[in-house]
């Protein structure tokens, strides 16, 4: 009697795992929505976060314990005791449009409108500028597969954003999450409609990258970061959850690199001189109006920035290439959608 019934939970066991062999990673999508209330879950994260084609390491299934010996037993762990959850994970984005919910690391977002020569309305202007607390998100998983929904509450960012020869531009979003949910009968699951009838943007868009508006000659990639110091708190209400995510970077926030072949002294005299403070602006263009005006791009900003390094190299061949580093006292990011 007790082989049957082992022999026949080993078939139903078959037999349920028969509808799905393996998950499938076209059957998972990941969405958001900015949080009313912070530390609050949004009940319809709908929003796409962009192109997404790196993976994406969620961290929802840990369970991290600390290992506990005692005098006067074995050596080896006694006992295992449950520690603070952190929600910590990476979302490389390729950002399509202003769906790209960069406010949760830069600060704020605000909406303009582009207007060409005419005043007619051409576009509108979402800017992305910083603030010293930042937004929260709810961040979705659906796993529609494996029937599992689930959901990183409280999420804050930092931000590196990148562009190289050769590649789309790049953002990174480095979440940290408050706190955790999930559902595994959902009612439903959700079909997200990411657009596709534009390119991406992508490094040969740039339209002069410039400092004071004077040309940046012959640049090869640009890194900025911004590192927020995000730092998981709790008390025991939230038990093992955090009960907020705080801001914590102040002089160590930017991290930028400027790549480019060496046709002047220019920069390398800015950095030895000790010149004054320049504005950097780097635009990706993707269309213009008739008249053509910009109203289509992706515009980095570096503001009041000094050189800190632009050291000639010597080589055995080849052109000359240096990665200039520049310390900005702030920066924005706008993006420009044609209507």
């Amino acid at each position: 009697m007790g082989n049957d019934c082992q022999r026949d939970g080993i078939h139903k066991n078959i037999r349920r795992n028969d509808k799905i062999r393996y998950a499938l990673a076209d059957e998972g999508q990941a969405s958001y929505k900015i949080e009313e209330t912070a530390y609050t879950k949004e009940d319809d994260p709908d929003k796409y976060l962009g192109y997404l084609e790196e993976d994406i390491d969620f961290t929802g299934g840990q369970n991290p314990h600390e290992p506990q010996n005692s005098g006067g037993t074995r050596r080896a762990p006694h006992n295992y005791s449950p520690e603070t959850k952190e929600y910590a994970f990476s979302i490389p984005v390729l950002p399509y449009d202003d769906n790209t919910p960069l406010e949760i690391a830069m600060g704020e977002r605000t909406v303009e409108n582009i207007e060409d020569s005419d005043s007619v309305k051409v576009g509108k202007r979402t800017i992305f500028s910083e603030a010293d607390q930042l937004p929260t998100a709810t961040i979705q998983h659906d796993q529609k597969d494996l029937d599992l929904i689930e959901w990183f509450i409280g999420t804050k960012a930092s931000m590196t954003f990148e562009a190289n020869i050769g590649e789309a531009v790049q953002i990174t979003l480095d979440c940290l999450a408050a706190k955790h949910d999930y559902d595994d009968k959902p009612l439903s699951h959700y079909d997200l409609n990411i657009p596709n009838d534009k390119s991406l943007f992508r490094f040969w868009m740039h339209e002069g990258i410039t400092y004071d508006g004077d040309p940046f000659l012959a640049v090869a990639g640009v890194s900025h970061t911004v590192e927020n110091g995000l730092e998981a708190l709790y008390h025991g209400e939230e038990k093992r959850d955090a009960y907020a995510i705080a801001e914590s970077t102040s002089t160590d926030k930017y991290d930028t690199t400027i790549t480019a072949k060496i046709m002047d002294l220019d920069q390398y005299k800015a950095a030895v001189e000790n010149e004054v403070r320049i504005d950097i602006e780097m635009p990706f263009v993707r269309g213009k109006s008739d008249d053509g005006t910009i109203n289509d791009a992706i515009i980095l900003k570096l503001d009041d920035c000094k050189i800190l390094t632009a050291d000639i190299p010597f080589q055995e061949e080849g052109h000359l290439e240096h990665d200039i580093e520049v310390a900005p006292l702030e920066s924005s990011i706008e993006i420009l959608t044609p209507v």
